[in-house]
């Protein structure tokens, strides 16, 4: 199984064993991204008007820890709030949360 596979909203389908940025770099149409990373498998849905968010934490050491990070952002009523799900390198999953648009 790839480790990324990206489903666009006119139902194409990307893959990428590699790098994620090969596969999202300037694609406004992403409906929703699947990784399959340190034995977990996570999606994330994106609903119109959703950015996409992906990046890696790496922790340098023998061996390197990489913490998977995938998400949204939404502009709402001129504000940003954004989803963050992360996935450690031990396999546990911690959701950020902060898209729901209430002043707070």
């Amino acid at each position: 199984m790839p480790k990324y596979i990206v489903h666009l909203m006119n139902g194409g389908v990307l893959t990428s064993d590699k790098d994620l940025v090969e596969c999202v770099y300037n694609n406004p149409d992403i409906g929703a991204l699947e990784v399959n990373v340190n034995g977990v498998r996570a999606k994330v849905k994106l609903n119109p008007g959703c950015r996409l968010i992906h990046f890696r934490k790496i922790e340098k050491g023998s061996p390197e820890k990489i913490t998977y990070c995938i998400g949204f952002q939404k502009t709402i009523r001129g504000r940003n709030f954004k989803t963050i799900l992360e996935i450690r390198p031990n396999g546990e999953l911690v959701l950020h949360d902060g898209c729901d648009g209430r002043r707070r």
